[in-house]
């Protein structure tokens, strides 16, 4: 095995933190070698400021909308129903367009046609959402929304 092969599966095996150090020590002795220049190596290494998307949060909202425009069976859970995660289903669903609203806690599924049938508001345990069309079916679990949702396709 090769210096260079040791070294790149000591990094592999490395967490962030030493991955960076490492790096920095590297940069350090190329340029003291004289390999590259002191211009060529910045002060501070450019890391991106991503945020990671964390999946549900008591801050992101009691409820949720989806879009429905197919179904694949091979996918699991609510990823089956195809469509994008909406917002505002007055503006993000199409015309005579199927979309779902859910509740996190208690749970509980609303499927909707977007129809032109106008806005109006559901609740549910105290919880409010705004529904534009007309509502095809309700559900408390996800299993028969699913049948309901694989009968449309």
């Amino acid at each position: 095995m090769s210096a260079v092969e040791m070294v790149v599966n000591m990094y592999r095996a490395m967490n962030m933190e030493e991955k960076k150090d490492l790096m920095f020590e590297l940069s350090a002795l190329a340029v003291k070698d004289g390999l590259v220049s002191e211009a060529d190596i910045e002060s501070k290494p450019k890391v991106s400021a991503k945020k990671k998307r964390g999946g549900w949060s008591p801050r992101s909202g009691k409820t949720w909308a989806k879009s429905v425009t197919g179904y694949d069976p091979t996918k699991k859970a609510v990823m089956r129903i195809e469509g994008n995660w909406v917002k505002d289903v007055a503006t993000e669903v199409p015309d005579n367009g199927y979309y779902i609203v859910a509740w996190r806690d208690p749970k509980h599924y609303i499927l909707c046609r977007n129809d032109g049938g106008g806005a109006s508001v559901v609740e549910n345990n105290g919880d409010e959402a705004k529904i534009v069309g007309t509502v095809v079916a309700r559900h408390d679990s996800f299993k028969d929304l699913d049948a309901s949702v694989k009968q449309l396709f």
